[in-house]
């Protein structure tokens, strides 16, 4: 989701006068609105599934981050490598992704 500050943008004073009407836009395209104030961008209006949407990525990635117990390239180490990895905890990415996929509900 691209923000084109210059085309994306609303003044404080018409998100006033218009708020009905910004708001209905909102919600038909879920595309940002940049609100600025004497010209500066100042604060974002984004729909609430918009924002749902950003939040849920922000988790996904989150999680990615925190996940410590993911095994290396299998490539990378041998059978016996990847035998002592998982019975350290560390599982194939594939079996992760899959279990990840499903908690999120991230369809493929």
């Amino acid at each position: 989701m691209n923000i084109d500050i210059e085309q994306d943008k609303i003044s404080v004073t018409d998100l006033k006068r218009r708020t009905r009407e910004i708001f209905e836009h909102a919600h038909d395209t879920c595309k940002p609105l940049v609100v600025t104030v004497n010209g500066r961008a100042d604060v974002v209006l984004l729909c609430a599934k918009a924002y749902e949407n950003l939040k849920r990525g922000a988790q996904v990635a989150q999680s990615f981050i925190n996940s410590s117990h993911i095994a290396p390239h299998p490539l990378e180490h041998s059978k016996y490598q990847f035998d002592m990895l998982s019975r350290q905890g560390f599982r194939k990415f594939k079996d992760f992704w899959q279990e990840f996929r499903n908690v999120y509900k991230i369809d493929a």
